[in-house]
Order: structure tokens, then sequence, then C-alpha cells
């Protein structure tokens, strides 16, 4: 009996499987505004994706988008298998519930960003990222070095795709001080964390080695500056540029706060209600960043900067003027900076929740280790550990967010199991 139900669930894992692989290759490659940046390997764009896809050209030639998806599918297919199956052993989850998770895990590939048919570097991110978590979730359960490593080199490939994933830089390192032996880590303990320590800065060299090789630009990915400046220009004020230290970061203030201004994308145009201007910035930041810090950023530098560097310059001078900006109007930023991951989290109650159980399994779990202790307090780190830091730069879209979807609702499935349900398939 108990074999003719695996059986069934194996049945169903392979139908599952065949039909994802029709659906994306009958949906074919969808193209976004971005997409163009990564197909190019434009210098705003970071190594990852764009050497991915240079690769299949290579190999394939003009039929490399076919293949592209083929590889892009099998890897996110593997890494979903991969981190389901380490999941279900480690917490010991029924057929059934191990079953949602995988369902849970294949979400974003019919939803929304479909992510495997998307040519953005979500694509490859995403599959990484569940690699990432399953050798994660392995170290924190076995305690093996060696997961902490593999989660160390796939973390530094991972950024060079994404960088928004430099704050798990910050739960690697909480995952080692909460696994220590007894009262005292272990020169192991300190190896891992002066390694994932080392990551930022390794990452930092990759980026600048590939631009120069590519780009023959000793420089960062750019871009970053001008995400980051958005909700600062935002929430800033006419008067803002008498604290900034050169002429020229005044003279740019001004010229972009003036463009702001005509285009009435300031929060000051916005009317009163708090709400409506979160809504505001979400619907209005390709306008806020692209359009005028990006696009008319570039135009103050044209008669001064060859074409080639503008963006680089630009997105350097708007780095620059952030923390005076940020600090100048602290209240309203960090304001609409909590609103920002308010809705990344969906309602303040999702977030007083995701806060409670992360604050309740870490009390917990210094009274008692348990494996699911772990789990939820490692997945609630995760949650907020990438919208806090996707709400520094950018409105926390499904798109920035949607990797870490599934941990909620494991979770509640995690303790309806463990409160409720006995499992009959064992």
């Amino acid at each position: 009996m108990q074999k003719k139900i695996y059986l069934k669930f194996d049945f169903f894992y392979v139908l599952f499987v065949v039909f994802s692989l029709f659906f994306v290759l009958k949906t074919g490659p969808i193209n976004f505004p971005d997409s163009l940046g990564y197909l190019n390997m434009d210098i705003y764009r970071s190594l990852g994706y764009p050497s991915f896809i240079t690769f299949h050209k290579w190999l394939f030639g003009s039929k490399y988008l076919s293949l592209l998806l083929f590889s892009q599918f099998s890897l996110t297919t593997f890494s979903i298998f991969y981190l389901k199956n380490k999941i279900a052993y480690h917490l010991k989850l029924s057929q059934w519930s191990s079953l949602l998770v995988f369902l849970l895990l294949f979400v974003p590939v019919f939803y929304e960003i479909k992510v495997i048919n998307a040519i953005l570097s979500e694509a490859l991110a995403y599959p990484l990222y569940l690699l990432l978590l399953a050798n994660l979730f392995e170290f924190i359960t076995k305690k093996h070095f060696k997961n902490i490593i593999y989660s160390s080199l796939l973390l530094l490939i991972l950024i060079q795709v994404r960088g928004q994933f430099m704050f798990v830089v910050v739960v690697l390192i909480v995952a080692i001080l909460i696994s220590k032996t007894g009262n005292s880590y272990t020169k192991k303990h300190w190896i891992s964390l002066i390694t994932i320590v080392a990551i930022p800065f390794l990452s930092i060299g990759i980026d600048v080695a590939f631009h120069k090789i590519k780009h023959n630009k000793a420089t960062t990915t750019p871009w970053t500056g001008i995400q980051t400046a958005s909700l600062p220009f935002y929430v800033s004020n006419k008067d803002d540029y008498k604290v900034l230290d050169t002429k020229m970061q005044q003279d740019y203030f001004k010229y972009i706060y003036s463009n702001l201004e005509k285009k009435k994308l300031l929060l000051s145009q916005v009317s009163e209600d708090s709400l409506s201007k979160i809504d505001f910035y979400f619907a209005n930041y390709v306008y806020i960043a692209n359009a005028t810090l990006g696009n008319d950023g570039e135009t103050f530098f044209k008669d001064k900067y060859p074409f080639d560097e503008l963006v680089i310059v630009n997105d350097k001078m708007a780095a620059s003027i952030t923390i005076p900006l940020l600090k100048n109007n602290f209240l309203n930023w960090s304001k609409y900076y909590i609103l920002n991951i308010i809705k990344g989290i969906g309602s303040a109650k999702y977030l007083i929740i995701t806060l409670f159980l992360m604050f309740f399994s870490f009390v917990k779990f210094r009274k008692k280790e348990t494996i699911i202790v772990k789990f939820i307090f490692i997945g609630t780190l995760l949650i907020l550990g990438n919208v806090t830091l996707v709400a520094i730069a950018e409105p926390t879209t499904s798109r920035y967010l949607f990797y870490n979807n599934w941990i909620l609702p494991a979770i509640v499935m995690l303790l309806f199991q463990l409160s409720f349900y006995k499992k009959t398939d064992e």
C-alpha cells in the first residue's frame, strides 16, 4: 500500500515536470525592457546572466534562445527538487506536505514573472538561490561545514547575477553564529566567518575586473547609485542643495530636482494621503529613477564627459549625494522606506507576523535547539533581509521578492502538521 502511494506521487511529479516543460516551450522567451541590456552585455549589467547568455550564443548559434530556455528549465527544476528533498528529509514532512512545498517553489514558473521564460537575471538567480538555501538548511541541520562553503561559493556567483543577494551574507553569518558546538566556536567557525565576510569584497573585485576586461572601465556596475538616490530625491525639498559640499553636486541636485518638479514627481506634489504617496512612488519609480535620474542625469554631464562615461559619472554623482539628502530628510525617508517594506510584505499585519515568528523562534531556539525552530528563524530572516535591502533601492514589487514567497506558507504548513496532523504515509 505504502509503495503504491509513493508511486502515485512519483508519477505526479513526472507528469507535472512534463507539463511544465510544455508550458515553457509553448510560451517561448519573454522579453522585458531590461532584457536588451543582458543580451548586449551592456555596462550597466553585471557579469552573471549576460555571460550565461553569451555561453549559449557561442554554443548554439542562432538557436540559442530555445536552448537558453531549456537550460533555465533544467536548472530551475533540478534546484526545486533538490531543495524540496532536503526540506522534506530534515523536517520529516509527509508526502502531501512535501508536494505542497514543491508546488509553492514552482509558482514563479507560471505566475507573474514566469521566471524560466523571462530573459532576465532572475531566470538564473532563482535556481542558484534555491541551491544555496538547500545547502544552508543542510548546514543548520547537520552542521557540516562543507555546506557553508558550498553556500558561500553559490553566493559569490549569485551576487554576480543579482546584487540584491548581498543580504544573504548576513544570514550566513547568523547561521554560523547559531551553530556553535557547546559554548564555544571552533576553528572551522572562524574560517567560515572570514570566508563569508570576504564575499562582498571579492564580489566587488570580480565586478570591476569584468567591466575592465569587457568595457575597458575599471568600475563597479553602474546604476546602484541612481536606484538608491531615487527615494531620497522623491522626498527632497528645494533647499536641500545647501547640504551638499561641492558646486557640481549642488548644480546636479538643482537640475534633477527641477526636472522632477516639472514632471510632478515629487512627494510634495502628491495628495496628503500617505498611502497614495507610496503608491505614487511605486507607479512612477521608472520615471523618477530611469527617466529623470538616469536619462536627464546623463544629459547634465553630456558636455563634460565622453558618451561612454556618462552612465558611470552620473551613477557616482547620484550615489555621492544620497546620504546627505537622506540625512536632511531622514524622518520622511524613514516613513516611506518602512511603507515600502510593508507594501512588499503585503500589509502591516503580515510584517508583524513575520517579525513575531522571527523573534519567537529565536527565543525558542535559545531555550531548546530544534530543526523546526531553526527553519522558521532562518526562513523569516531571509524574508526580512531581502525586503529591507530591496526597499533601499527599489519599490518592493514581486519581481524582487518572489524568491521567498514560499517560506511563510511553508511555515504555516509546518506548524499545522506539527500541531494537528499525524503522518499516515510513513
